[in-house]
């Protein structure tokens, strides 16, 4: 809903946020909850602050504190959720709310939606995606659709309830429709993405020493590999997904590239402060007369908070990571492996879609992560690491003889 301005909603997230905060004050801090640090978001917030000093360098300090107060917020909210998720119940419950969610924009578009899921045209005619949604970017559309799939594969592997399992299922048909309407090359890379990463993490090896049931889940996790490659080969925008690799024209002509060359080259001039937020869009270096970002979230970040900036950000997504692969090598219960596995996919497909998007104050990406954390952060307390003890070994015989002697 953040997105729809044009339909008066643009106070939705504010409400949502100053809810939960109270919320969280009333029912955790004052409870006597106690605070988590987790390193992914706590790195996220410090590059939030440390993106506020770009107010010395910024050529245009109105759009500046309007970037910057919408970074603040989201930085806020996220790690208010990473307060508030700690079990694995909680995260399901976030996955469930997202899954009715869908529900909402497909209703709100579905003129839009359908008509673009039944497009049978061979060439990008304007207008022709989904736009008349709550999610007005087709990207973002596309992004939520494959988040909204991968929380209910996180309900159908993660929990015990046959009736979460079922009300999971729910939104899935209107999912496949946002997915296919979106138009997103992302999104369609993403979806292969997802069965692969799914496939490697999850089915790949399994919990059991019967052989029939592990040649069953391995061929399971290829049948979805396979299946994702035919879903999307059968998409009614796959064709714009085939001209980019196969047109040497569609590729040179990606502003993306042109972007990062000279978001590159502002960085070399402004290496420590970078812009300012903004700055990529403030100084018109997307070249086209418009102010327009720089589509990728490193191009982003390197240009408009510079190298220290680049650095506390993506550091926190390595961060991230190295929580998730630390916490895949324990021995978790099933189903927490399960939902370990499943935000390693999400993961990936984020870290994806930020390559070539800009998610630096994503209202919907970073709080989902913020909740993550919060779960992760709770799992690992759960399952410390086991401190590494000195080597004992006995003495040896003959050492012992020649001390008595």
């Amino acid at each position: 809903m953040s997105y729809a301005e044009e339909l008066g909603l643009n106070w939705a997230p504010q409400v949502i946020g100053v809810v939960v905060g109270l919320a969280w004050l009333l029912l955790g801090v004052l409870s006597g909850r106690r605070l988590v640090w987790s390193k992914p978001i706590t790195l996220y917030v410090i590059w939030a602050l440390w993106s506020g000093l770009g107010i010395l360098v910024t050529i245009s300090a109105p759009y500046f504190f309007q970037c910057w107060q919408t970074l603040m917020k989201v930085a806020l909210i996220t790690w208010v959720l990473s307060q508030c998720v700690r079990t694995r119940a909680d995260l399901l419950l976030c996955f469930v709310a997202i899954g009715f969610m869908c529900l909402l924009i497909y209703h709100q578009g579905v003129d839009s939606i359908m008509s673009a899921a039944s497009f049978g045209g061979s060439q990008d005619i304007k207008g022709a995606r989904a736009e008349e949604t709550l999610l007005v970017n087709s990207n973002a559309l596309g992004l939520f659709g494959i988040i909204v799939l991968l929380g209910i594969v996180a309900c159908l592997l993660a929990s015990h309830s046959l009736v979460v399992k079922a009300i999971s299922l729910i939104p899935a048909p209107f999912t496949f429709y946002i997915i296919a309407a979106s138009g997103s090359r992302k999104a369609m890379i993403c979806v292969v993405l997802a069965a692969v990463a799914i496939f490697y993490y999850h089915f790949r090896k399994t919990r059991t020493s019967n052989v029939a049931k592990k040649l069953v889940f391995f061929f399971f996790g290829v049948s979805i590999v396979g299946g994702s490659v035919y879903a999307v080969s059968k998409l009614p925008f796959f064709f714009r997904l085939t001209q980019t690799f196969t047109d040497v024209g569609t590729m040179q002509d990606q502003p993306r590239y042109r972007y990062f060359i000279t978001g590159m080259k502002a960085t070399a001039e402004n290496p420590f402060f970078g812009l300012g937020l903004g700055g990529f869009t403030a100084a018109g270096l997307s070249g086209i007369g418009t102010m327009h970002y720089s589509h990728s979230t490193v191009t982003e970040t390197l240009s408009c908070t510079g190298v220290p900036g680049f650095l506390l950000y993506f550091g926190g997504q390595l961060a991230l990571f190295n929580l998730l692969r630390k916490l895949r090598k324990k021995d978790l219960p099933k189903h927490d492996a399960a939902m370990v596995n499943v935000s390693m996919v999400i993961f990936w497909v984020i870290l994806f879609f930020s390559v070539l998007a800009v998610m630096t104050a994503s209202r919907f990406i970073w709080p989902l992560f913020g909740a993550i954390c919060g779960y992760l952060a709770h799992l690992k307390s759960q399952y410390p690491d086991r401190p590494v003890r000195a080597a004992v070994h006995a003495p040896n015989p003959r050492l012992g003889r020649r001390f008595k002697a």
